[in-house]
């Protein structure tokens, strides 16, 4: 099946969450951010939404 995303419901330090067309269904991106320091030091670590 096919859903459109729709606008963002969510978003916080891993992770954006989207509506979809279907309203018993959510799309989740996680982000390959990383923060550590109280968020002090930020950077990126590729693929790490992946896992």
């Amino acid at each position: 099946m096919k859903y459109e995303v729709k606008e963002q419901m969510y978003e916080g330090k891993a992770k954006q969450v989207f509506a979809t067309s279907d309203p018993e269904i959510v799309m989740v991106h996680y982000k390959d951010d990383a923060t550590a320091g109280d968020g002090e030091k930020k950077g990126t670590i590729r693929d790490k939404g992946i896992v």
